[in-house]
């Protein structure tokens, strides 16, 4: 009766910590595309601030 209990708790341990590690993952590649969008739009405010000094 016990080990019934405690591989239920085992098994149910595990997948909360498997779907955890999936939720994590897809949040950290989330935030990462997240910052390579930011970088891309500074990039383009950087060149279009150069290119309006360029110009002045």
């Amino acid at each position: 009766m016990y080990d019934d209990i405690l591989k239920e708790m085992k098994d149910r341990i595990e997948v909360k910590e498997k779907n955890y590690v999936e939720w994590r993952d897809k949040r950290q590649q989330e935030l990462m595309d997240l910052a390579r969008e930011v970088d891309l739009m500074m990039d383009r405010r950087r060149n279009r601030k150069a290119r309006m000094n360029n110009n002045a």
